[in-house]
């Protein structure tokens, strides 16, 4: 009984973290509030994996539960894989701009001098206000 309470305690803390951090991505959310809701009801009633297990084929249920686990992480690689490429996506998008920019920049300061107005000075800033 008290690797129940225990387990159980410990889901609803991942539950409570996943809905603190669900406007990230509702997907994960609701992938973890049903792994919590499925751990939660298979915790306090382990001879239901069993029959679950035996009614798909399995022959224990720790081993569905092990299977379902390996199924569950595939899927959150997965999408931590997707999350992984758009952020690489997104910073070579934003370094071409950053660099396309910084030559605008240093085009259009070239191009001031070479018609000789302004001093060299003139786009530093020197922290005096």
């Amino acid at each position: 009984m008290t690797i129940q309470i225990f387990l159980t305690l410990a889901l609803v803390l991942v539950l409570a973290y996943a809905l603190f951090q669900r406007y990230h991505t509702k997907i994960v959310t609701a992938m973890i509030a049903l792994v919590v809701s499925t751990g939660v009801v298979l915790i306090w009633f382990p001879n239901l994996a069993t029959q679950l297990a035996n009614l798909v084929g399995v022959g224990r249920g720790a081993d569905l539960v092990f299977y379902a686990w390996v199924v569950l992480s595939i899927l959150l690689a997965v999408n931590v894989h997707a999350h992984f490429h758009n952020i690489e996506r997104q910073i070579t998008l934003l370094a071409r701009h950053m660099a396309l920019f910084s030559a605008q920049v240093r085009n259009d300061v070239g191009s001031t001098k070479e018609l000789g107005a302004g001093d060299e000075n003139e786009h530093s800033y020197d922290g005096d206000g």
